[in-house]
């Protein structure tokens, strides 16, 4: 299935206030360490608005929800995660009431609360479903 940006913010929308945090915070202070050698500065707090993922995930039931970044960067959480309505995990189009900024993601980003930042997909490109075996 496939959903304009359009047809999504058509849909009834939640608002979350929640903290993402890099899995790299502090990175700065260990040896030896790849990626981008965060201090301390890696987390922040913001209110999101979006459709509510679980919207788009009834009568289905699988195991694992596979998400793609245009930047190319691949994550996935439980399907039991973004299938629960009471998870607040959305497809967040504002942060703190205003249109989501590029460099958060516009025009579409998914957060998912209580996760790593790296599973808060930025600028999201495709969603896709893994079937139980």
């Amino acid at each position: 299935t496939s959903y304009s940006l359009e047809e999504i913010k058509k849909m009834p929308a939640r608002k979350v206030i929640t903290t993402i945090q890099c899995g790299g915070n502090r990175r700065s202070e260990f040896e030896n360490t790849s990626g981008t050698q965060w201090d301390i500065g890696a987390i922040s707090t913001a209110e999101w608005e979006g459709v509510p993922l679980c919207h788009l995930l009834k009568d289905k039931n699988e195991k694992f929800i596979h998400l793609e970044g245009y930047d190319g960067v691949k994550t996935s959480i439980p399907f039991k995660k973004g299938a629960n309505c009471d998870e607040d995990v959305l497809l967040a189009y504002k942060m703190n009431n205003e249109e989501l900024p590029r460099d958060h993601g516009y025009p579409l980003r998914v957060i998912v609360p209580g996760y790593v930042g790296i599973k808060n997909i930025k600028w999201l490109k495709k969603i896709t479903l893994k079937m139980k075996k």
